[in-house]
């Protein structure tokens, strides 16, 4: 789990369901279904797993050993600070332990930055979720709609 630590534009999302706009539900979930699957995928997640959609970063704080990524918007500077001090890059898995914080800094491009994470609960053999094996992207490489219309 994480917890914000100060403020922040922040909400968890999922996958969004169609079919209820025709009588004005809303159908929700992240903004950009790339990014955000795209993370699941890196971690091994289910690709409809939670997420925490960033748009104004607070700092983070994992309250359990993690696995995590950030995709999305681009950030100058992302950190992790504790007991696993680190500069991190943009949409690369991480591990962070319990009480390490996570800090936002300069936002470069983009709008909305995406949060994945996977609890750590056994070892895993390896450098990462899975032996760092990586999920199927073809998931979101396309995302066909069940009548063949194309969502614009």
């Amino acid at each position: 789990m994480i917890e914000r630590v100060g403020q922040g534009i922040t909400r968890v999302v999922r996958q969004p369901v169609f079919g209820g706009q025709d009588r004005g539900v809303s159908p929700k979930g992240a903004m950009d279904l790339f990014s955000y699957a795209t993370g699941n995928i890196l971690l091994g997640n289910n690709t409809n797993d939670p997420a925490l959609e960033i748009i104004v970063p607070p700092v983070i704080r994992f309250t359990e050993d993690a696995w995590f990524v950030v995709t999305g918007a681009g950030w100058g500077r992302l950190t992790v600070e504790g007991s696993n001090h680190a500069i991190l890059r943009h949409a690369e898995v991480y591990r962070a332990w319990a009480g390490d914080t996570l800090s936002f800094g300069e936002k470069r491009y983009g709008f909305r930055s995406y949060l994945c994470y996977k609890a750590v609960v056994d070892e895993i053999k390896g450098n990462g979720p899975k032996g760092r094996r990586r999920g199927d992207f073809r998931t979101v490489a396309s995302w066909p709609d069940e009548k063949g219309y194309i969502r614009v």
